[in-house]
């Protein structure tokens, strides 16, 4: 996703104003400050505003129609807004998109849940790739450590694991389709 240079610079600069200005107000009524207290503070105050910002524009970008077309090809009405969940790199964000309901075949579904590929309560894409190498790196519980100290986030070893079996499906879907086309070029 590219933006636009002079939008990210000038939003870039705002939010730093303003974040700037309220840990100096913390470094001036704190005595015994050091930079890594200001660090952590500036890291702990940014993945908040991700995850706000996140949950935002998630429920922004929820287009809610009176009815959709259902996998069954019959109509689903618009029933009402649910609140979703989605552990990312923000930490867990929550937000409301949504929900259509079919008549013919009583299946539910969430548009914007398929057009964005999140699964509520699970890991999110970005989240992933990083619980994954952290997982690929160490045992599984040092690595929800890890994600604790390096990311704020607090993650169970079990979804470490997810995420690294994420990667290994991944790698091996990709392997397969690399020997078929080995396969595919040699006959």
């Amino acid at each position: 996703m590219d933006f636009n240079t002079k939008l990210v610079k000038e939003s870039v600069e705002q939010i730093a104003t303003l974040l700037s200005d309220l840990m100096v107000g913390y470094v001036q009524e704190e005595e015994k400050v050091g930079i890594g207290d200001i660090e952590q503070g500036m890291r702990q105050i940014l993945q908040e505003v991700g995850r706000q910002a996140l949950g935002q524009v998630l429920e922004k970008s929820d287009q809610v129609e009176p009815s959709i077309r259902c996998q069954c090809q019959h109509k689903a009405n618009y029933r009402c807004r649910r609140e979703g969940m989605v552990i990312s790199v923000f930490g867990r964000v929550r937000y409301r998109r949504s929900y259509y309901l079919c008549d013919h075949c009583r299946s539910g579904t969430k548009p914007l849940d398929n057009r964005l590929k999140i699964k509520p309560g699970e890991i999110s894409q970005g989240l992933k790739p990083l619980l994954a190498l952290l997982g690929i790196q160490t045992s599984f519980d040092e690595a929800a450590e890890l994600a604790k100290a390096f990311l704020l986030l607090d993650i169970s070893d079990n979804s470490i694991r997810q995420a690294v079996q994420w990667v290994g499906q991944k790698q091996q879907a990709r392997e397969r389709k690399w020997k078929s086309s080995v396969i595919g070029a040699i006959t």
